[in-house]
């Protein structure tokens, strides 16, 4: 996984921001003190690197690391503690790497991803307003097709990249995309490793760690499916199975003691 880079869209930010929310339960799986200050050190490391590269890791974090608690199995009261504590310790972080890049650096390098990664707080402090342009644009590329063909079996042309052929449908969104090329069956199987491992994920969350961690990241990727194609994202395809298959190890290691 890259990182520390002012680029790589959304799903580098996004895939960064998964590997600092599953922190808490590799820090479960240990308990050798120094192993544990290493894990911190990688995870403030993620940390920067996440703010540097973009917003959406950012959200992710705010909307998910509550999830993250509830998978543990943490008290309401701690959630919400740990949540706050969280909230300002990135802003509070991010401000002073936006102060730092300003001061020393200039907008072109660092400060210029900083901007990026916080112009929603930027806006809203200068128009009242928590309206983002990637949210605009996001609504503008709800484009749905609308021929019976097209619906259930798909068009691929419509996203062709031959010189000859203008692209058809300007829509970012994942779901959107697939549903224009693969049509709705096309999309229900293309899917259907996911939603194999969000209800593998959801029933066996409290045996097993893995499954929980799995859960998570399912849920991470589907959501920001809305916003680009996640699905087999080379990164993320990579965590979730490396995730299954220690599941599933891990089940049969307890079926072996047994």
């Amino acid at each position: 996984m890259g990182g520390l880079v002012g680029i790589g869209g959304a799903t580098l930010s996004v895939f960064q921001s998964i590997g600092f929310l599953l922190f808490p339960f590799v820090q479960s799986q240990t308990k050798v003190k120094w192993v544990k200050i290493l894990n911190i050190s990688f995870q403030f490391l993620i940390f920067i690197s996440m703010i540097i590269c973009g917003r959406s890791g950012i959200v992710a974090v705010f909307l998910f690391f509550p999830l993250v608690e509830i998978l543990k199995g943490k008290a309401v009261l701690a959630i919400l503690l740990k949540y706050m504590l969280l909230y300002i310790t990135i802003f509070f972080v991010g401000y002073a790497l936006l102060m730092v890049a300003l001061e020393f650096i200039g907008d072109d390098s660092l400060g210029g991803p900083l901007f990026r990664s916080f112009d929603i707080l930027i806006q809203s402090k200068e128009a009242g307003t928590y309206q983002n342009e990637t949210q605009d644009l996001l609504a503008d590329m709800l484009l749905f097709p609308t021929d019976f063909v097209t619906i259930i079996f798909g068009n691929p042309f419509y996203f062709t990249n031959a010189s000859s052929f203008d692209r058809v449908v300007t829509s970012d969104i994942g779901y959107i995309i697939y549903w224009w090329a693969f049509g709705i069956i096309g999309f229900f199987l293309y899917h259907i490793t996911y939603f194999y491992l969000l209800f593998k994920g959801f029933v066996k969350r409290k045996v097993n760690r893995y499954y929980a961690a799995c859960l998570l990241v399912t849920i991470i990727t589907l959501f920001f499916q809305t916003k680009e194609m996640f699905i087999f994202a080379r990164v993320g395809f990579s965590m979730h199975m490396l995730l299954y298959f220690s599941a599933i190890f891990q089940d049969k290691y307890k079926m072996n003691q047994v």
